[in-house]
């Protein structure tokens, strides 16, 4: 495994790898407008506001979900320093020598931790990407790698509180943080679609959900919703003057669920389901192993009809 790292740091580099593609015209990449800004939601005002406040939050929400498929999310509660730490522990673990990387390298679409710039098409081929990626799982199960040095934490070995400080601490105190946020959002997603708690835990089975290391409206959100909330795709734009790095923490049903049109909302309106239910560990290892461009695996569940 040669990452994508140690080839931009490589001083000879002068030329592109046959490997990795590479496209000058962005296609879909739009200019954006500095008037049209991301919705902003107020955590706070949902979890600890006054009825009116929560009433217009789930407004908000919902029309975020149904317009943009995105949300900037604010006053979460989630440490700045926490956050800074499990962005300091990725760092150092990209900047391990690739032979020390090796053993985590991805082999199965949903192993617990994997590490590469690669995955394979329809077709079984390598494709490789122009990002190098660490995945663990850190929900039901907590996985996290032993290395660097710092990651290795007995059950003896207990930092002061409240912020832990060695890495394997900080990474499980960000994802058990951020889940609790993540949770709180979904309920009141759910709450805009007219949708109870309960429903909504019997349905996708969230408490034994995935959880992998601004929030992205995903393909079983759409589904769920019949359509109502998109799924949207994310991008970014990487440049040769500083490196990028990012956390993205997907939060999803138990793998066993499928996922379908919530059989309420069937019964509020007279629309007829868009898409087929899916079993959502399926979708996700079809997703994986696919190239993707734009929607391919949400358009091969969607209901075609004249």
């Amino acid at each position: 495994m040669t990452s994508i790292k140690a080839i931009a740091e490589t001083p000879e580099f002068s030329f592109l790898p046959s490997t990795h593609p590479y496209f000058e015209n962005q296609n879909g990449l739009e200019s954006v407008n500095e008037e049209d800004s991301i919705p902003t939601i107020d955590f706070s005002l949902l979890t600890m506001g006054s009825p009116d406040q929560r009433s217009k939050v789930i407004h908000d929400l919902g029309k975020a979900c149904q317009e943009w498929g995105f949300f900037l999310v604010i006053n979460h509660g989630l440490p700045e320093g926490l956050a800074k730490g499990v962005f300091d522990a990725a760092d150092e673990f990209f900047n391990l020598k690739d032979e020390e990387k090796k053993e985590f390298e991805a082999k199965l679409p949903l192993a617990p931790i994997s590490c590469g710039n690669s995955f394979h098409n329809a077709d079984k081929k390598k494709i490789f990407l122009w990002r190098d990626y660490l995945k663990v799982i850190s929900h039901p199960d907590f996985h996290f790698p032993k290395k660097p040095l710092g990651f290795r934490v007995g059950p003896g070995d207990r930092w002061p509180r409240p912020l832990p400080r060695a890495p394997i601490e900080l990474a499980f105190e960000y994802c058990k943080k951020s889940r609790e946020v993540a949770m709180e959002l979904m309920k009141g997603v759910m709450e805009s679609l007219g949708i109870e708690e309960t429903e909504m835990k019997k349905a996708l089975n969230l408490e034994s959900g995935l959880q992998m290391f601004v929030v992205n409206v995903a393909d079983q959100l759409e589904i769920f919703s019949n359509g109502k909330y998109k799924s949207v795709m994310h991008r970014a734009i990487v440049n040769d003057k500083i490196k990028r790095l990012s956390i993205a923490m997907p939060h999803g049903p138990s793998l066993d669920t499928i996922v379908a049109l919530c059989f309420n909302l069937v019964e509020r309106t007279t629309q007829r389901s868009t898409y087929i239910p899916m079993n959502y560990k399926e979708y996700i290892e079809q997703m994986i192993i696919q190239a993707i461009k734009g929607k391919p695996i949400l358009e091969q569940v969607r209901i075609q009809r004249e």
